[in-house]
This record gives C-alpha cells, sequence and structure tokens, in this order.
C-alpha cells in the first residue's frame, strides 16, 4: 500500500478536518476584526483583579488545552479508539450522510490500510473538534478582556496563542499515519 493509495481513501476526512480549522481560526481573527472596529470606546470597565483572574484563567486554559491535546491523542487513547472502528457501511457514509454506493464499493476494494485509517480518523474528529473549541476560548476569554478593558490590542497575544494552539491541529496525512502506526500496529503502514 502507497501513500497516493491512502491519502486517495482519506482525503475528504482530511479536507473536513481542514474546514473545521478554517472556521476556528477564521473565528479568531473575526474577534479581533470586532474589537477593532467596535472596542476601546469606553472606560476600563474592569478592576486590576478581574484582570489578573481573566488572564490567569485564558493560561490555564491554554496549558488545559496542550495538556488535553497530549492526552486525547495519546497513544492508549488512539489505540482505545481504533479498538471500536465503525462498519465499512458507516465509514462510507461518514462525509456525506448517506452511503455512496461508488464510495462503499471503492472502500471494500480499498486496502484494510485504508479502511483502518479512514475508522481511526473519524472516530478521533469529535476529540479533535473539542480540541479545536478549547483552543478557541484562549481568543475568546481575550476577547472579552479586551473589550472590558476597552483595549483591542489586548486581545492581541491571546489571539497568537489560540493560534498557535489551532495550528498545532493541522491535519496532515504523515501525522495521521505515525497515529496509525502507533494505534493500529499490526498493518502494513508506508514511510
Amino acid at each position: 500500500m502507497d501513500r497516493e493509495t491512502l491519502a486517495a481513501g482519506v482525503r475528504d476526512v482530511l479536507v473536513t478536518q481542514a474546514v473545521l480549522l478554517v472556521a476556528f481560526c477564521t473565528s479568531i481573527v473575526l474577534f479581533g476584526v470586532v474589537l477593532l472596529v467596535v472596542g476601546g470606546s469606553g472606560p476600563p470597565s474592569l478592576e486590576p483583579v478581574q484582570r489578573q483572574v481573566l488572564t490567569a484563567i485564558a493560561v490555564v486554559l491554554a496549558l488545559g488545552a496542550f495538556v488535553a491535546r497530549r492526552w486525547l491523542l495519546s497513544a492508549a487513547r488512539l489505540r482505545a479508539l481504533a479498538s471500536s472502528l465503525p462498519p465499512i457501511e458507516e465509514l462510507a457514509a461518514a462525509t456525506r450522510g448517506d452511503a455512496d454506493p461508488e464510495r462503499l464499493a471503492a472502500l471494500r476494494a480499498a486496502p484494510p490500510g485504508v479502511v483502518a485509517l479512514r475508522g481511526l480518523m473519524l472516530r478521533a474528529q469529535p476529540t479533535l473538534i473539542g480540541l479545536m473549541a478549547l483552543n478557541e476560548s484562549v481568543a475568546l476569554l481575550g476577547f472579552v478582556l479586551a473589550f472590558l478593558l476597552g483595549d483591542p490590542l489586548r486581545y492581541l497575544p491571546f489571539a497568537a496563542l489560540a493560534l498557535v494552539l489551532q495550528l498545532a491541529l493541522v491535519p496532515r496525512l504523515p501525522v495521521w499515519l505515525e497515529r496509525a502506526r502507533i494505534a493500529l500496529p499490526g498493518h502494513p503502514w508506508p514511510r
């Protein structure tokens, strides 16, 4: 089994994950645009202690997002996800809602590795969406802090941190192959 065959079998899942990631990153940028258009018009409505608490919560969320990613995509968790891969009919219907006969036939004819990788990626997708939302919460707290302080520039470090956390989740085939090697060691994965 070569990389091209593998990539063709999971391309739509990678595209779905990329679209989700772009949507979350876009919302982080839009928070900043809203602040530039609306924010900064009034006096700060936060006491210094409140500002410190919100900043501390955002830092804890950022650390939590990093730890959650390490734990939720750990070898043990990936093996647990791989232990209950969905049936091939569900894999064929996963990105469109109903089993496309052509896709179902292609999956039935595909090497077992393609089916296994597709199943693992689809099982991990809710986890990735949760991680993306957790990453975005850092930006959201920064948005609230900057808005309440009336200073749009206060948002920048939170937005940058949230974007870095999001970009760590960019869906790439080599990363998924490495995860598959860990979770499903019995398949002959290409290098």
